[in-house]
């Protein structure tokens, strides 16, 4: 889905509303992180107590919920809901979630376009580490629920960052860039995924990809 910088900006006043700081991440810089490093980049750099994390998220995810549910622009991306129907509908195919963002803030974007139940396992941007960590977190869970080990020739990262592309080589996954980001068309493509879609909707194409490679 498409909800602009809304993430960025309800931490900007979780800031400002819990400790009085403005524009908190100008103010320092953070690179392709988890939410999780974020908070702490913060924490440290304006020496903010370590036992304020919960606190902070549970403000949050009601400022998110404020500012997402204001956006007139959010939406779901051409072509997503369509996917997620048919992958849901394939047999021995799974949705599953990969964000940086915390769980929380993941779920509520993801319900403000009533995309959240699609979503029953995945990894997220709560715990310390990076990407490829919560992705082996959220692989490790679904083969748990389903009793078996699957093959990482057969899971497909899409995503429209480099990070992602990133991940999915460190996993041994097969990585699906799509240029609907912030990420130009240019620099995806010279990070060298398996695939590549300007966005995802020709849904046959994408399909033939996840369900037939």
């Amino acid at each position: 889905m498409y909800c602009g910088a809304d993430g960025t900006a309800a931490l900007n006043r979780t800031f400002e509303e819990l400790y009085g700081i403005r524009a908190a991440f100008e103010k320092i810089k953070v690179g392709q992180s988890m939410d999780s490093a974020h908070i702490q980049a913060v924490i440290e750099h304006f020496s903010l107590p370590q036992s304020d994390v919960l606190r902070i998220k549970e403000v949050y995810a009601r400022l998110l919920t404020e500012i997402v549910d204001a956006d007139p622009d959010k939406r779901i991306m051409a072509g997503v809901e369509v996917l997620l129907h048919e992958i849901e509908k394939a047999p021995g195919a799974v949705n599953a979630l990969l964000t940086s963002n915390f769980r929380v803030g993941a779920e509520i974007k993801l319900r403000s376009v009533g995309l959240d139940s699609f979503f029953s396992l995945g990894g997220f941007g709560d715990e310390e580490g990076e990407k490829w960590d919560a992705a082996e977190r959220g692989i490790a869970l679904a083969e748990k629920r389903y009793g078996t080990k699957f093959d990482r020739s057969k899971i497909f990262l899409v995503g429209d960052g480099v990070y992602d592309i990133s991940t999915a080589k460190h996993l041994g996954i097969r990585s699906v860039a799509v240029g609907t980001g912030w990420t130009s068309r240019e620099e995806l493509k010279a990070r060298k995924p398996e695939f590549y879609f300007d966005n995802l909707a020709d849904t046959k194409a994408v399909l033939d990809v996840l369900l037939h490679q």
